[in-house]
């Protein structure tokens, strides 16, 4: 066994950049620290090696383990995958490579074939390096250096030093938002850069991966490159990296969110809409926590689904709390974005890194039994209108919170509202067995699945529901609007049967929704089997 060999396969096994760290006879990391991979060679000692990214690495130790291995080793070889198989030293103990540019899939069928997670490492002794205990090591599959380094591939010791790629970015990357975890196109491709900085790429990687398209998360640029909106997409590029670099960390976004929450849950919020306002702040800190950002660029309609009330109510709710002082609007520079909406001057980074569960147009607010305070006024049942209201819910809360029973008095002194209105209020939660009266005190009744059956009951789910539809056909319309302008602007032919056919389709539905919008306004919407919207 040549020096020179154990060097070539330590450095093929390696991290960019990584270093050795000498073991002792009792196999303990040596007190020296990490040591230049040469020096470690040099020593002659036993060591070991962070493993590159590219390789999956096991220590099979046990006889049960080494079959397991052979099994895994025999998957890998069906599926392509270069594989190496080596002698650590002792009787029956084996240590085997696999090349891939999917670790985390290796690792996954290695234990559905019965390999433990404590057998897989990222840090090995490398091939042909010494044992600790002066036992002989070799190679057994392939057998000779050259193949061997075949299998591990070129050595990345010398390369810009990239961190692994977690799995939630692999798995973006390749497939896209699949969960609908992000609030569109765009946030996705923020948190692909955003990842993809934090592991130490660049920007002629990012725009590799966007660029790709059998890549999922590159929709947004292939839509822009196919005519959709009026960015470049090369600028779209540039911008969203740009953008990835000046960002608040994760944890740094939840406590934001969690502080302006607190604020909105303490602040007095008095008159008819004080109830709608606070509901609307709530519904942006969860659109800024599903997006993971405290630049809340979305629309009232998407505002107000979240909310559950109706566009028109979002829209003067974001104006209250404009001039309140509450927001600071920032309005778009394109046609079609969304004017950006912040809690204040010295937030102005964002980050798309992580993001909490999608909310769907069928996701119920409140799913614990024990209900998130910030949730309470956004559940449907206390929908405006077709519900039971949002200050309604607001003294629910109260009762719910109060941890005594309350009379209607000290309910009216925390709204700092009115007795009657108040006792109206409990008599309507009363009637649908949200509150119930002892003496003269009231105690809040029911759970989040109370909630969610009332809402059913009452049809506030489905108008919730109806609500998205419709906003999502009026987003459609948009689209395909600016697509045929766009298509006109580039010299679409007149008597083109295709652009012919999009553009009478187009102006078909904007008299059918102008249509249906007059009947409801005249009352009628019920009697001809129209959606009513709540």
């Amino acid at each position: 066994m040549f020096e020179s060999d154990v060097l070539a396969l330590a450095l093929a096994v390696v991290k960019p950049g990584g270093k050795a760290r000498l073991l002792n006879e009792n196999n303990l990391a040596d007190d020296s620290g990490w040591v230049p991979v040469a020096d470690a060679v040099e020593s002659g000692r036993a060591f070991f090696v962070e493993v590159k990214s590219t390789l999956a690495a096991f220590d099979l130790d046990t006889p049960e383990l080494v079959e397991s291995g052979e099994r895994v080793r025999e998957w890998a070889e069906a599926e392509g995958l270069p594989t190496l198989l080596v002698s650590s030293g002792r009787e029956d103990h084996r240590h085997l490579y696999i090349r891939t540019e999917d670790r985390d899939r290796v690792n996954q069928c290695a234990i559905a074939f019965g390999v433990l997670k404590s057998a897989h490492r990222k840090a090995i002794r490398p091939p042909l390096a010494p044992h600790r205990l002066g036992l002989q090591t070799a190679l057994i599959a392939p057998q000779t250096v050259e193949e061997a380094l075949g299998v591990l591939g070129p050595s990345e010791y010398d390369e810009p030093r990239y961190r692994e790629r977690p799995a939630w970015l692999v798995s973006l990357i390749s497939e896209g938002d699949t969960g609908g975890k992000y609030a569109g196109r765009s946030q996705m491709a923020l948190a692909v850069a955003s990842g993809l900085r934090r592991c130490g790429y660049r920007f002629e990687h990012f725009r590799g991966v966007m660029t790709n398209h059998r890549n999922g998360c590159s929709a947004k640029y292939f839509a822009l490159a196919g005519g959709e909106g009026t960015e470049d997409p090369e600028a779209f590029l540039v911008r969203v990296w740009d953008k990835s670099a000046d960002q608040l960390t994760p944890k740094q976004i939840v406590a934001k969110l969690d502080n302006v929450r607190a604020q909105i849950m303490v602040a007095p919020w008095r008159g008819k809409t004080g109830s709608t306002d606070r509901s609307v702040m709530l519904a942006l800190c969860e659109l800024g926590t599903t997006s993971a950002t405290t630049a809340l660029a979305f629309g009232s309609r998407r505002i107000a689904e979240v909310a559950q009330v109706q566009d028109k109510t979002a829209r003067k709710a974001l104006g209250r709390l404009v001039d309140a002082g509450w927001l600071i609007r920032v309005k778009a520079s394109r046609l079609g974005d969304a004017d950006t909406y912040r809690f204040g001057p010295e937030v102005d980074r964002m980050t798309a890194l992580n993001s909490s569960p999608h909310i769907g147009k069928r996701t119920i607010w409140c799913t614990n039994d024990q209900i998130d305070n910030d949730r309470v006024l956004m559940h449907p049942v206390f929908r405006n209108g077709s519900g039971l209201g949002k200050n309604r819910g607001q003294t629910w809360l109260i009762l719910k919170n109060g941890g005594r029973p309350m009379t209607a008095p000290e309910i009216a002194a925390v709204v700092d509202g009115n007795r009657r209105t108040v006792d109206r209020h409990l008599t309507v939660l009363a009637k649908h067995g949200l509150a119930v009266k002892t003496g003269s005190r009231w105690e809040a009744a029911g759970d989040s699945h109370c909630l969610d059956q009332l809402a059913i009951e009452l049809g506030t789910i489905d108008r919730a529901v109806r609500q998205v539809e419709q906003n999502e056909r009026n987003r459609e319309g948009f689209r395909t609007k600016m697509r045929l302008d766009g298509a006109r602007q580039e010299g679409a032919p007149e008597d083109d049967p295709e652009f012919q056919r999009q553009f009478e389709e187009h102006l078909a539905e904007q008299q059918r929704r102008a249509h249906e919008e007059e009947i409801r306004q005249m009352g009628l919407a019920k009697a001809l089997g129209l959606p009513e919207y709540g």
